[in-house]
């Protein structure tokens, strides 16, 4: 904006000197010219700008981009509805997790949103961002709609929902994690099971009316009653190790995202060890992502894990060393 207001003033002053020095009729007209066309810019532009600041737009971003891909964002208006912006100018603050980089980038767009065009996506010049694994929170500094020479602005109502997660592309590692130590390994009572597997012991008062297991206290002429049993799981906490170079902490976040999917996929019981030492769950897609993130932010996240399991440790190390702690 000043930038534009600087080369307005000094295209003014060389209109006015021009007329001062070379008094010609068409001098005076390139003079008022020059004066009457920021008056048009914003007498035209003013409607859309309205609009614009009043209806709002949302800023988001694909919430997952490979590492060495270009970072874009989403501009989208607010309830779908058509927007026609002049000029649109768009600062984010972005901070990087682990290495706690802040860097502020800036945006602009021109054109309409809405119906037929529900959004934009905006290309970030510079490519720091996805230079390794990290986790990156984006805040907005401004957002500004502006006439179409750039002089005037109204601030536009915004929200961002931007955070995104930096990955590599998983890698196979050397060494999975042992499917048979990832099985059931004994049973323990239970409210309720979604199995068939029950112990049988006698009626005792206080027991539910329908637990009690009906033919085998007509036989024994006795009570009986059917109490389910839970499978405990023998369970493999996929332990990273990172270090200081974030190329190796990139080739070890590849390999656990590799083995993490490959328990998703095969519905073996997976965990993995968080920053604090606590283990972590992870039942999906959405779950590791939010592990990892917690990972890259140093933020343990709150996840239940099953007591009385097991744990072997599956340690994902550099130089493409898997271990497997039984």
């Amino acid at each position: 904006m000043l930038k534009n207001i600087a080369v307005y003033l000094c295209l003014l002053a060389c209109a006015f000197l021009f007329n001062i020095f070379y008094f010609e009729w068409f001098s005076w007209i390139l003079f008022l010219i020059l004066i009457c066309v920021p008056i048009l810019s914003i007498l035209i532009s003013l409607p859309f700008m309205i609009k614009a600041a009043v209806n709002g737009v949302v800023i988001e971003s694909n919430g997952v981009v490979n590492i060495n891909s270009v970072f874009k964002v989403k501009l989208k208006s607010n309830a779908n509805k058509f927007l026609f912006f002049p000029l649109i100018k768009i600062k984010l603050s972005t901070y990087s997790n682990p290495y706690n980089k802040n860097k502020n980038f800036r945006l602009s767009y021109c054109g309409n949103l809405g119906s037929g065009k529900p959004e934009v996506k905006l290309n970030f010049k510079k490519n720091d961002l996805t230079r390794h694994s990290a986790s990156i929170r984006i805040s907005k500094k401004y957002c500004r709609v502006y006439d179409f020479l750039g002089l005037f602005f109204i601030p536009v109502k915004s929200s961002v929902n931007a955070d995104c997660l930096v990955l590599p592309r998983e890698i196979r590692p050397k060494l999975l994690p042992d499917k048979n130590i990832m099985k059931i390994k004994t049973y323990k009572k239970g409210m309720t099971s979604s199995n068939d597997i029950y112990d049988i012991r006698k009626y005792r008062s206080g027991d539910e009316v329908k637990n009690i297991h009906w033919k085998l206290s007509a036989k024994y002429n006795d009570l009986y009653i059917k109490e389910p049993l839970l499978p405990v799981y023998y369970t493999t906490a996929v332990k990273p190790v990172y270090n200081d170079n974030p190329d190796a902490n990139d080739d070890i976040t590849a390999r656990l995202i590799y083995v993490s999917n490959y328990c998703i996929k095969r519905h073996l019981s997976c965990c993995a060890v968080q920053s604090d030492g606590s283990i972590f769950r992870i039942h999906n897609q959405k779950t590791l992502f939010e592990y990892l993130r917690g990972l890259f932010e140093n933020t343990p996240v709150e996840n239940s894990q099953a007591s009385d399991a097991d744990i072997s440790y599956y340690l994902i190390m550099q130089h493409g060393e898997e271990v497997q702690e039984i």
